[in-house]
């Protein structure tokens, strides 16, 4: 980091950056992908670029990617893992099970607020440290009913079920992307609510002070449900994959696609592009969704003709 820009090389790149890259992630026990790799190889090249033009470097480099990464990195290809619906409802059985039937008063509480942490993750799409971060004051809880200022005579007796009528507003300001609004659906209104009556029951977490989760990581507990559930690993074409907490943002994402949302709109509630929900997501939609999708004309369903 003390070199004159105008004197940097490839090499430098290679023996500074990237040599840190590398050891970083070992470091962390993780592994680093060709993606992460390419992506900021990419930014480092656009600065460069950006130096050659205001006349602070007076060579070009380009194709960092090329030299500097293997062909394997380079088309590697990004495994997103999710969970079917089937998978979900049979991890949240277990989930339950487990906290009400820990040791201790201590067990039971962290297993249950794994539990709502699940909930919460796949009924709000957000990141992992998005989530993790979010503060008291960034959480709003919103019921419908009185925003669209709507009486329930207007609806009749069925009016909202519960899940459609309460929603979640984050301001999620700690994320890798710019500062967004968040929205959550009923499902996660309610693990925030369930959790906040565990704080106020247990006394192990007092409610309005600190990060709303009060963790750095669920990977050891979440490890150990996924083992028992026997949901740790995926297959994904002739690839074996882990499962983590990244995975139930993924499992948002899938399913609402799954109920026929546009990945425009699913990719803004996430903070990403819409690309790249279209690379990685719209192939592995439920082929019923989509024959259901087919088949509607003008809302209703074409008739089924013997």
């Amino acid at each position: 980091m003390k070199l004159a820009v105008n004197n940097l090389k490839v090499d430098d790149i290679n023996k500074h950056f990237l040599l840190w890259r590398m050891n970083r992630a070992k470091l962390q026990s993780k592994t680093l992908r060709g993606a992460t790799l390419k992506g900021d190889l990419a930014a480092i090249s656009g600065f460069l670029s950006w130096c050659y033009r205001k006349g602070y470097r007076q060579k070009k480099i380009e194709s960092l990617t090329t030299q500097l990464l293997s062909k394997k990195l380079r088309h590697q290809r990004t495994q997103r893992t999710s969970f079917t619906k089937e998978e979900y409802n049979q991890l949240l059985q277990v989930s339950k099970k487990r906290y009400k039937n820990g040791r201790s008063n201590r067990i039971r509480f962290e297993r249950e607020r794994l539990h709502h942490f699940i909930i919460f993750m796949v009924g709000s799409g957000l990141r992992v440290d998005e989530t993790l971060n979010l503060q008291w004051d960034d959480v709003q809880m919103m019921d419908r009913s009185k925003v669209r200022n709507i009486s329930k005579k207007t609806f009749g007796d069925d009016f909202l079920g519960e899940l459609e009528r309460y929603y979640l507003v984050s301001n999620v300001s700690q994320s890798k992307t710019n500062e967004r609004k968040a929205y959550g659906t009923g499902s996660a209104y309610f693990a925030f609510k369930n959790l906040i009556r565990l704080y106020k029951e247990t006394h192990f977490k007092k409610v309005g002070e600190g990060s709303i989760f009060d963790v750095k990581s669920f990977r050891e507990g979440l490890n150990s449900l996924l083992n028992e559930c026997n949901l740790k690993f995926a297959k994904i074409g002739d690839s074996r994959v882990k499962r983590d907490a990244k995975s139930f943002r993924n499992t948002f994402i899938q399913f609402m696609l799954d109920k026929g949302m546009n990945s425009t709109v699913v990719a803004k509630m996430c903070g990403t592009s819409t690309q790249m929900i279209d690379k990685f997501y719209t192939a592995n939609m439920a082929l019923e969704t989509m024959l259901d999708t087919f088949n509607k004309v003008s809302r209703s369903h074409l008739k089924v003709v013997n």
